[in-house]
């Protein structure tokens, strides 16, 4: 994000020589999430998703791929990005229970 303005991000869960690309909720979907809350990205990262699946119908398949998006980014905002930095700032090693 230091040398452009905005991205356009494809997500697709990884194909595998077959003809399901439906995103899922995997921990490498988590992990895209997570940059993009953590860096404060949501405005400047515009995502796109793949909606195909050959078992189901395409209705299904966008059903599915955009609440799994929904819900990684949604799980990447709860989050308590401020409390661990500033944890980290400190120096502090300990954290609470309640946060981890």
């Amino acid at each position: 994000m230091g040398f452009a303005d905005e991205v356009l991000l494809h997500v697709s869960r990884g194909v595998r020589w077959d003809s399901d690309h439906v995103v899922t909720l995997t921990d490498d979907l988590r992990a895209i999430a997570e940059e993009v809350v953590r860096g404060d990205y949501l405005k400047r990262v515009h995502i796109g998703l793949d909606f195909f699946d050959a078992s189901i119908n395409r209705i299904a398949a966008w059903v599915i791929g955009s609440r799994c998006m929904a819900e990684a980014l949604l799980i990447a905002m709860l989050e308590p990005t401020g409390k661990l930095q500033s944890y980290e700032a400190a120096e502090d090693l300990y954290i609470p229970a309640c946060i981890s």
